[in-house]
């Protein structure tokens, strides 16, 4: 056995484990093993990396790595939302999920999915089509962008049209998701513009016709509240198919649901029911409809049935991708769900329980105090005047990333300046989100800060 290097390093390979390879191959040495790949393209030296450690001095590395980060909590208040919103998480959540039957199995979208899974699944989609008012909900999709842009593409399944209605009151990262889905599709998209209190023009000044697509989010991007019943009545006189997104779920538990309001489809981001805001969130993509089109729908539903024995039990009634059912019929090419961050959310209802809705008003209440207060800091003005439900958007008499960044050396995290997220946006748009976590005293010194800020 020739060759220097018979011990692979940064592997768990054994010297003996080597060698049989190699004779099971007929080949005399590693680097025989590699002769096929072009003697210019190797490095031909060693890595450049640092003496290992030991334990003890990894783990005083990674701590020290790790404190040079800040949380949420590192700051005196967070204000941040735009799609991703700081709740309080009960201990209870991450107790529960972090059971080994939950958190161990391989992502749970095939058949042979256990018990626990698929009944969590079940309980998760009733509360989903509870909140929303809809008749059948899915298992769960990546996260509300593509949720939203999957229900565009079962809208037009449906309806067999070629037209959507964008409302630029939609979450411009959604917005641009949309599009993307839509690329190579045979569609016109239209985006319909915000009014001065910023909810989207009226659709009845649209040519809307037959099979088209209408899409609105509510509570909107700018955090205002759109009209759900005059959007779905429009709809319904054009025979358009209608499509609410959100991205604040806490939101359905107080306001008027898509389903009651007559809306064809809803899709949005869940990521406000027992999920960390962490590095963006880990993200949960909601998705309801009506039953008659639950065969045009995405991803995978769990269903209730009784086994030869006759005893209640749990299967995937439904699961529409290309791998499980013939690719000509497979309504998406989702590969799977996000059934861990799912069963979070279950559990989070379920604890809530009816409490959702006062935990609902609270940031709603909050969110409205300070809306009033920060309008007491000079130059300062509502952008829109619509109705809005935990999050608003201001104009400051200041660039906002430059009020921004001054507010977070005093150690508030203002919110999120419009124009880095729509390019088109005024630059002095502030977008403000005010959940449970944000105490009426940290309130007063943030507006007491902003007077500074904004002289």
């Amino acid at each position: 056995m020739k060759g220097s290097n018979l011990t692979m390093p940064f592997t768990t390979h054994t010297r003996k484990s080597i060698e049989e390879m190699l004779t099971s191959l007929g080949l005399s040495s590693i680097e025989d093993l590699f002769s096929s790949i072009p003697e210019d393209v190797k490095l031909n030296r060693p890595l450049e990396l640092p003496e290992g450690l030991s334990e003890q001095e990894t783990t005083q590395l990674m701590e020290n790595m790790l404190n040079s980060n800040k949380t949420l909590s590192s700051y005196k208040v967070s204000l941040v939302g735009a799609g991703v919103y700081n709740h309080y998480i009960p201990a209870a959540v991450n107790s529960i999920v972090s059971l080994p039957g939950f958190v161990t199995p391989y992502t749970p979208y095939q058949p042979e999915a256990s018990q626990g899974i698929l009944t969590a699944a079940f309980e998760y989609q009733t509360m989903v089509c509870e909140l929303t008012g809809m008749e059948v909900a899915n298992a769960s999709l990546y996260d509300g962008s593509t949720a939203a842009a999957e229900a565009v593409l079962m809208a037009l399944r449906v309806g067999k049209g070629e037209r959507v209605f964008l409302s630029k009151g939609i979450h411009p990262y959604y917005r641009e998701v949309i599009k993307t889905y839509l690329s190579d599709r045979i569609a016109v998209v239209k985006e319909l513009p915000l009014s001065s209190t910023g909810t989207t023009a009226d659709l009845r000044n649209e040519d809307l016709g037959k099979g088209d697509v209408v899409v609105v989010q509510s509570p909107n991007f700018f955090g205002v509240i759109e009209d759900l019943d005059a959007w779905a009545k429009a709809a319904e006189e054009k025979g358009a198919i209608a499509v609410h997104v959100f991205t604040e779920a806490l939101s359905l538990a107080v306001l008027k649901s898509p389903g009651e309001a007559g809306f064809h489809i809803t899709a949005g981001e869940g990521q406000s029911f027992g999920l960390p805001p962490s590095f963006g969130g880990p993200l949960l993509g909601v998705f309801a409809t009506r039953m008659k089109y639950v065969r045009q729908m995405p991803g995978r539903v769990a269903g209730e049935t009784r086994d030869a024995k006759g005893r209640r039990g749990f299967v995937f009634t439904l699961s529409t991708r290309e791998q499980h059912i013939r690719r000509a019929r497979a309504t998406s090419n989702v590969c799977t769900n996000v059934q861990l961050n799912a069963v979070a959310a279950a559990v989070y209802l379920s604890l809530m329980g009816p409490s959702l809705v006062d935990l609902a008003r609270d940031n709603a209440a909050r969110a409205h105090y300070l809306y009033k207060k920060v309008q007491e800091v000079p130059g300062v003005k509502p952008a829109f005047d619509g109705e809005f439900f935990n999050e608003f958007t201001v104009c400051l008499p200041v660039p906002a990333a430059k009020a921004r960044d001054s507010l977070l050396e005093m150690g508030f995290l203002a919110g999120v300046p419009v124009v880095e997220i729509d390019a088109d946006a005024d630059d002095k748009q502030l977008l403000v989100a005010v959940t449970e976590k944000v105490a009426p005293q940290s309130m007063d010194e943030f507006v007491t800060a902003m007077k500074k800020v904004c002289q």
